[in-house]
């Protein structure tokens, strides 16, 4: 059975000035949604709060600055081989690591995939309208700013773990990122002539993106039930549904 990824607008700079602190430091708003009728419902049990709310803080510390990889699995991601170690041996130990590191943090990476979602689709990001993710319909000159925006926009980072257990934040693109792509539109390509529409929506919804200071989150097999459940998410943007003729673009109410 397929993914279902989409692309959403995404407020970045709320995320990092008001979320990322919170959940490095007294976890206020994780504290509200963990606790919420809501977070019991997409956690399936919230139970420990306290005890889980401490671990996902602990946790989250160990981010990068960007907030989108754990330093301490990049670590042993990205080990490279001494001169003098077997090859095989050096794999194992590497995919030990990383199996370690997810047995140790299973379920503050969990935890934290779950109510993330809730979070940021609550504080600073708009599920509907939304763009459905197509990562194969085009691509980008080798070395361009816009390969590495197509990058970020269809795969979380090298040890990221939001997504880790099938659903949840797969990545985002900053305002700062789109306005970027913009300038360098022109080295994407299509794969296939078929598909032409795709990248002109795509570009059209980065640019609506754009035109209301925001970037782009994209996600993967989400709970579509809860988060039409938040009854008052903080962002909005309105669009003018009538003039705005898309093939991929899904307006649920």
């Amino acid at each position: 059975m397929s993914n279902w990824n989409t692309i959403h607008f995404f407020n970045d700079k709320i995320f990092h000035s008001e979320i990322i602190p919170d959940l490095r430091g007294n976890g206020v708003i994780l504290s509200f949604y963990f606790n919420s009728k809501l977070g019991q419902y997409i956690l399936g049990d919230n139970t420990n709060s306290k005890q889980r709310i401490d671990k996902i803080i602990a946790f989250c510390n160990g981010f990068n600055d960007h907030f989108n990889f754990h330093e301490a699995r990049y670590t042993i991601q990205t080990r490279q081989k001494k001169i003098t170690e077997d090859y095989s041996i050096f794999v194992d130990s590497k995919l030990k690591d990383d199996r370690d590191f997810i047995r140790k943090y299973g379920q503050e990476i969990e935890d934290l995939s779950a109510i993330l979602t809730l979070i940021i689709f609550s504080e600073c990001a708009v599920y509907n309208p939304h763009l459905i993710l197509h990562s194969g319909y085009f691509t980008a000159k080798n070395g361009s700013i816009a390969e590495e925006c197509c990058e970020k926009i269809i795969r979380s980072e090298t040890s990221g773990v939001f997504d880790y257990f099938g659903s949840g934040i797969i990545n985002w693109l900053t305002h700062e990122n789109l306005r970027l792509l913009e300038l360098d539109k022109e080295n994407l390509h299509l794969t296939n002539e078929e598909d032409d529409d795709y990248p002109n929506e795509f570009l059209s919804f980065s640019q609506l993106a754009i035109d209301n200071s925001c970037g782009l989150l994209t996600v993967s097999n989400v709970n579509e039930r809860v988060i039409k459940m938040i009854e008052k998410p903080k962002l909005s943007i309105v669009l003018d549904r009538d003039n705005l003729k898309y093939e991929y673009i899904i307006w649920n109410e």
